[in-house]
C-alpha cells in the first residue's frame, strides 16, 4: 500500500471544487475508494454522541457503516435525525482492512453536519404507538358508547314527556276555546260585547304564541335526530370483533367519534330550545289565566251604576294589555294623583280605556320610535275625574282631528271605525266627554276621557 512521506500540504479555498464519487451499495467495499470523497444513501439505525466526536450508525444495502463528525465541543451537530431516517451523506470513505489486507468495513469522515441531508424520515406510526393508540381509542369508545347509551335513555325519557306536555298544551288550548265562548255569550248578556272583544283579542295574540311554540317543539320531535343513535349502534355492533381497524382504517371509523360529538352538541341545544320553548308556553298560559279570571270578575249586568276607584279602572285596563305591552316592548309611565271615588257604569269606562290603551300602543307600533312610551295621567277637578292616554306614536293629521269620532272613519289599514265613535257617545252617556290633542304627523297623540264625580240624575233621557 503506498506511504506519502514529507509531503507539503497546502489548504484549499473554502469551497473546494472536488466533487464527490457516488457510490452505489453493491460498491461499497472497495480499496480504491480509500481517502476519496464519496456520496451514498443509507439509513440510520442509531446515534451515538461523544465528547470529541459524534457518530451515526448507517446501513447502506448489506453493510454497516459508522458516518463520524469530529467536533472540539460536547455540542450535538447531528441533531433531529431520528432512527429509520432515509439520508445522503457526502465525506472521506476511511477503510478498515484485516490482515489479508482485504476491505473489512469502512466509516464515512464527515466534513461538517451539512454533509448529511435527510431524505425522508421514519413513520410516526411504530409498534409501541399502535399499540397505545388502539389501547386509547378502545378505552374511548367504551366511554363514548357508555355515555351514549345514557344520553339515548335520557332523550327518550325527554321525549316522553315533551310529547306528554305537548298534549296537555293541546287540552288547555281547547279548554281555553270553550271558556272563550262562554265569555263571549256571558259578555253579550252582559252588554259588554266591546270589552269582551279586547279580551279576547288578547287571549287570541297570547294563543298565537302558544300555538308556535306548540307547532315549534312538535316540529323539533319530528326532526330530532335521535334514530341515528340506534344507526351509530348498529355501526358499532357490526365492527365489534376489529373495533381497533374499524377506528384506524375504516373512514366511517375514523368519523364517528367526531360525529358523536356534534350529535351530542345537537342534543344538547334541542333540549335546550325545547326547555326555553316551554317556558314561554308556561308564561303564555299564565296570561290568559289572568286574562280569563278579569273578564269573569267582569260578568255582571250593563247599566249598573257602581261607586269605585278610578284607578282600579285604568290598571284593569292596563292588565288586559299587558302581554301586548311586553311583546312590542312599549314603556308604561303612571301619573297618578289621589281622586275621590266616582260613580259610574264600570264596563263602559272600561270599555272606552281599553280601546284607549290598544290604539295608543298601536300608534307606536306604527311609527317605532327607539323607545316606545305610553303615559296614563289621572287627574281631578272641580267636579270631574280626567284620564289622559299619551303616546309618542305616529299622530293624528290637523285635518283628522274633527272626524276622528265619527263613526266609520279610521286611519287604519284593519280598522273598522267603531271604537273612538262607540266610546265618545258611552262617555256622553255618562255625562262626560272623550276629546283628543295631537301636534301632527310623528308627534304623538293625547287621549282625555273626563267623568263627572257625582252621578248626573236622568242621564239617559
Amino acid at each position: 500500500m503506498a506511504v506519502l512521506k514529507e509531503a507539503i500540504v497546502r489548504v484549499a479555498a473554502e469551497k473546494s471544487t472536488l466533487k464527490p464519487m457516488l457510490v452505489p451499495p453493491e460498491s461499497l467495499l472497495s480499496q480504491t475508494l480509500h481517502g476519496t470523497l464519496v456520496r451514498l444513501q443509507a439509513r440510520v439505525i442509531g446515534h451515538v454522541i461523544g465528547a470529541t466526536e459524534e457518530s451515526l450508525k448507517l446501513q447502506s444495502g448489506p453493510w454497516i457503516a459508522d458516518a463520524i463528525l469530529e467536533k472540539d465541543q460536547p455540542i450535538e451537530k447531528l441533531g433531529g435525525i431520528d432512527p429509520g431516517s432515509t439520508v445522503e451523506l457526502t465525506g472521506v470513505y476511511q477503510a478498515r482492512l484485516d490482515d489479508n489486507l482485504n476491505v473489512q468495513s469502512f466509516q464515512l469522515m464527515l466534513r461538517s453536519p451539512d454533509d448529511v441531508r435527510v431524505l425522508s424520515r421514519p413513520s410516526w406510526w411504530t409498534a409501541r404507538r399502535v399499540i397505545w393508540s388502539v389501547a386509547a381509542l378502545g378505552m374511548a369508545f367504551a366511554l363514548v358508547l357508555a355515555w351514549v347509551t345514557l344520553l339515548h335513555k335520557q332523550v327518550n325519557a325527554r321525549t316522553r314527556e315533551l310529547r306528554a306536555e305537548i298534549e296537555e298544551r293541546k287540552r288547555m288550548e281547547i279548554q281555553v276555546a270553550t271558556t272563550h265562548k262562554e265569555l263571549l255569550v256571558a259578555s253579550r248578556g252582559a252588554g259588554m260585547a266591546e270589552v269582551a272583544t279586547s279580551v279576547l283579542h288578547n287571549v287570541g295574540n297570547v294563543l298565537n304564541s302558544v300555538n308556535i311554540a306548540s307547532s315549534c317543539l312538535a316540529d323539533s320531535l319530528r326532526k330530532s335526530k335521535s334514530v341515528n343513535l340506534s344507526k351509530v349502534v348498529t355501526l358499532l355492533d357490526d365492527h365489534a370483533e376489529d373495533l381497533g381497524a374499524f377506528f384506524t382504517s375504516d373512514p366511517k371509523g375514523r368519523q364517528l367519534p367526531g360525529y358523536l360529538a356534534q350529535l351530542a352538541t345537537h342534543f344538547a341545544e334541542e333540549q335546550a330550545t325545547a326547555l326555553k320553548e316551554l317556558a314561554g308556553l308556561q308564561n303564555n298560559i299564565e296570561h290568559i289565566k289572568d286574562i280569563v279570571n278579569m273578564q269573569q270578575s267582569f260578568a255582571k249586568a250593563s247599566g249598573l251604576m257602581e261607586t269605585l276607584q278610578m284607578t282600579d279602572l285604568v290598571e284593569d285596563a292596563l292588565k288586559m294589555n299587558a302581554s301586548s305591552f311586553i311583546r312590542h316592548d312599549i314603556q308604561v309611565i303612571k301619573e297618578f294623583e289621589n281622586i275621590p271615588p266616582v260613580t259610574v257604569e264600570k264596563h263602559k269606562v272600561l270599555q272606552i280605556l281599553v280601546n284607549l290603551v290598544r290604539n295608543a300602543k298601536q300608534a307606536c307600533d306604527e311609527l317605532d320610535p327607539p323607545e316606545k312610551r305610553l303615559t296614563l295621567r289621572l287627574t281631578s277637578g272641580r267636579d270631574c275625574v280626567r284620564v289622559a292616554v299619551t303616546d309618542n306614536g305616529i299622530g293624528i293629521l290637523a285635518e283628522n282631528l274633527t272626524r276622528i269620532f265619527a263613526h266609520g272613519f279610521t286611519t287604519k289599514k284593519t280598522g273598522h271605525g267603531f271604537g273612538l265613535h262607540s266610546g265618545a257617545l258611552a262617555a256622553k252617556e255618562m255625562g262626560g266627554s272623550l276629546t283628543v290633542h295631537s301636534e301632527g304627523n310623528n308627534q304623538g297623540a293625547t287621549f282625555t276621557l273626563e267623568l263627572p264625580l257625582v252621578r248626573i240624575e236622568e242621564l239617559h233621557e
